[in-house]
């Protein structure tokens, strides 16, 4: 895999605030996965690995088997299709995220940004 020389700056810009702990889960996956710098991955490649594994991240980040196991039981589908993103949910790259970030004014937790430009390691994932 080669890398861009830019920092690894990804956004989610997701519509339900609910699923905090699926989202931080999988940015943090990525960037055990990809370090400090941006993959040289398309726009439609991440998101279509990311649809494929978001079923699993929320079963290990936030449902931990624990709840909605009725929902689950009745179709496991469910939860993956209703979290599924589009082009136009991911932000990919600092100009992306920083124009994002820049032209919006709400902040209900919706959008979930890891940004290895921020110095404190325990901070790179958060949510606006």
């Amino acid at each position: 895999m080669t890398y861009h020389s830019n920092p690894l700056v990804i956004g989610v810009a997701h519509h339900d605030n609910d699923f905090y702990q699926t989202w931080t889960t999988l940015l943090a996956a990525l960037q055990f996965r990809f370090g400090n710098k941006l993959p040289s991955l398309s726009k439609e490649q991440l998101v279509k690995s990311i649809n494929e594994a978001i079923g699993g991240f929320y079963r290990i980040g936030q449902n931990s088997f624990e709840y909605n196991v009725e929902e689950e039981e009745r179709d496991p589908n469910n939860i993956p299709k209703y979290l599924a993103i589009s082009d136009k949910n991911l932000l990919l790259g600092e100009a992306e995220v920083d124009a994002y970030l820049s032209t919006t004014t709400w902040s209900n937790g919706e959008t979930f940004i890891l940004d290895t430009r921020i110095p404190d390691y325990n901070q790179q994932i958060y949510s606006v």
